[in-house]
């Protein structure tokens, strides 16, 4: 019974020491209220965004679980169409500018410039399947 026990804290004690350098490197690395206190529409827009996204979130909570399912199912839908898309725009492109990349010698950008996208429309497929046929991601 004690090594559960240890494992826990130890997970508290690696959230809360990231938790920790978060702030730290938020205020005095990166400089945060620096960054919103010389624009203040920056922080209109930060505001903005909490009093939109808090209802929104809150009211997908109190759907059912089925109602979820299906939004979750959308969403996963909409992003695997549109990573699709891009995807298929970025090998387009790719193709057009091959000649020029294989004579500067730069043909491994094509192949990161094409597989990348294409990697993360496979994924979000991947997750929209799942979510389909109610297994877990």
């Amino acid at each position: 019974m004690r090594k559960p026990r240890r494992q826990l804290v130890l997970a508290w004690a690696v959230i809360a020491a990231a938790v920790l350098w978060s702030v730290y490197d938020w205020i005095f690395v990166t400089e945060g209220f620096r960054y919103f206190a010389e624009d203040w529409a920056r922080l209109l827009v930060l505001c903005g965004i909490v009093l939109v996204g808090t209802p929104l979130l809150l009211g997908y909570q109190m759907l059912s679980t089925e109602r979820r399912r299906q939004l979750g199912l959308w969403a996963i839908g909409v992003l695997a169409a549109a990573a699709t898309g891009l995807a298929l725009h970025c090998s387009y492109s790719m193709l057009r500018l091959a000649d020029f990349f294989r004579e500067t010698g730069e043909l491994w950008l094509v192949l990161i410039a094409t597989l990348f996208p294409a990697a993360i429309a496979v994924c979000l497929w991947w997750v929209f399947s799942r979510i389909w046929y109610r297994k877990p991601v």
